[in-house]
């Protein structure tokens, strides 16, 4: 799978970009301390390139005897399209109008290959929607990229978040009620380490996109995401790809170590409620 290689080292460079250090009198607050160390662990992620290349091999390995139809849950921003704000200026062509409300609209950039990814994901996998965005920002964006309701089955916002430190981490097992799954046939894609901390061994990290034309990104994705279809559980696999239970370690004890946390380094899940009664979802 040397498509899928050349992913991971794009991955690794773009992450890999040297962290500025903070004045050495000036204290980064908490969560610019936990973002700039998760993105900074991810960027050296423990990749083992043979087992990547023998992806397929280890998902078949990993077979069950009634394959279980995958969820596989989407960030929106930075994963699937870019916002341009006033004062942005890109030379980036694939961009739609969207009208945030009756007088606001911002120009959306979709990641390259997103359309055909969507229509891809809708066929072989339910696929639900989790940002970290409020429901009025992101349902018009969505709606744009899913007109006629039929790809995302249900879409998760700001308020499905587990709030901490200032940070938003995505508790899978806040919308497993209302998914027809176990954690063990849940795939997460984000672009930002820190909202795997609840389940880091459920997770899909991609770079972050901006208006980069050549970006590959999503069709690669997709390879990943058929290659685990028939696995009885995709934690096992992607951790043996990604390592992010590993890579996020650090950043989970320290969030666990602090009363405001409450990351468990043993199951790798939020001892937090996953009560979702008061969090408002979209479902189609």
């Amino acid at each position: 799978m040397p498509a899928l290689k050349e992913y991971l080292w794009a991955l690794l460079r773009k992450l890999a970009a040297p962290q500025k250090p903070s004045p050495p009198d000036v204290l980064p607050d908490i969560q610019t301390r936990l973002s700039s160390e998760a993105y900074a662990v991810i960027s050296h992620l423990l990749y083992n390139y043979s087992n990547v290349a023998s992806l397929a091999s280890i998902a078949a390995s990993e077979a069950a005897p009634i394959p279980t139809r995958l969820a596989v849950v989407l960030d929106l921003d930075e994963c699937l399209v870019h916002t341009q704000y006033a004062g942005s200026t890109y030379s980036y062509s694939d961009t739609v109008e969207v009208a945030l409300s009756a007088d606001y609209i911002v120009t959306v950039n979709k990641r390259p290959g997103v359309d055909a990814f969507l229509c891809s994901l809708a066929e072989h996998f339910d696929v639900y929607l989790f940002t970290s965005s409020e429901a009025g920002y992101a349902n018009p964006i969505v709606d744009m990229l899913d007109p006629t309701r039929s790809i995302f089955r249900g879409r998760f916002f700001y308020d499905a978040c587990v709030h901490t430190h200032g940070l938003h981490l995505k508790d899978l097992r806040r919308i497993l009620p209302y998914m027809n799954q176990s954690l063990s046939h849940v795939i997460l894609v984000d672009n930002n380490p820190i909202s795997f901390l609840p389940q880091p061994r459920n997770g899909i990290p991609l770079p972050s996109f901006l208006d980069d034309a050549a970006d590959r990104a999503l069709p690669l994705v997709l390879d990943v995401l058929l290659a685990l279809r028939h696995v009885a559980d995709v934690r096992p696999c992607l951790d043996r790809v990604f390592h992010l239970a590993t890579a996020l370690a650090p950043a989970q004890s320290y969030v666990a170590s602090t009363p405001e946390g409450s990351c468990s380094s043993t199951d790798n899940v939020l001892s937090e409620s996953s009560d979702s009664t008061a969090m408002k979802a979209v479902f189609f």
